[in-house]
């Protein structure tokens, strides 16, 4: 089952399915798969070992974030920044300034779909990425966040405590997407756990 290949990055992470109906599609497959063994198939293996198959198949990998390789890449960009004047018909609802797009890509590994389920607890948040890859043989997967700041605020800021702002920034989002995870995760071992 992909629900990357049903969904969009745009309709954002955790919010396509309910874990509970997730699994209870992968319930109906295994269902299926059962009642699609002939009796021969049954009576000529051991009752463990089909057990096995089965729970080793439809087990869920929780996904595990790698924290200590996000990998963070600045780019010159232009920022939109509302108009405070925009109820002037004359003036423009948004411009442009000289800005910069900070992008964090965060590894991960474990099943990619469970970033499209929503979890049986969760928060009033949208979350959304500007990249997504799945982990693929031994390679990690990843998703990218990213966050714009116009060069006027970073310079604020001053150079020193930029890197600082910048991380303190990165991890003000992110603590909401650990917490989802979390989330998933538990419904995960919920899952597994009565499999």
């Amino acid at each position: 089952m992909d629900l990357r290949t049903d969904y969009s990055l745009r309709d954002g992470f955790f919010s396509r399915i309910y874990t509970w109906d997730y699994f209870d599609m992968l319930r109906s497959k295994i269902k299926a798969e059962v009642e699609s063994l002939s009796d021969s198939d049954i009576l000529s293996k051991d009752l463990q070992d089909l057990t096995n198959y089965f729970v080793s198949k439809y087990s869920l990998e929780s996904i595990t974030v790698f924290e200590t390789n996000i990998q963070r890449d600045l780019y010159e960009t232009k920022v939109k920044k509302r108009n405070p004047f925009r109820g002037n018909p004359y003036e423009n609802d948004y411009f442009e300034l000289d800005g910069v797009r900070v992008t964090f890509t965060i590894p991960f590994d474990g099943e990619p779909d469970l970033f499209y389920v929503k979890p049986s607890t969760s928060m009033l948040s949208t979350f959304s990425a500007s990249n997504f890859v799945a982990p693929k043989d031994d390679n990690c997967g990843s998703f990218t966040l990213s966050l714009e700041f116009t060069k006027e605020e970073l310079l604020e800021k001053g150079e020193v405590a930029m890197s600082d702002f910048l991380q303190k920034q990165f991890e003000n989002k992110f603590c909401a997407y650990r917490q989802m995870i979390d989330y998933v995760n538990n419904d995960v071992k919920s899952y597994n756990d009565n499999l």
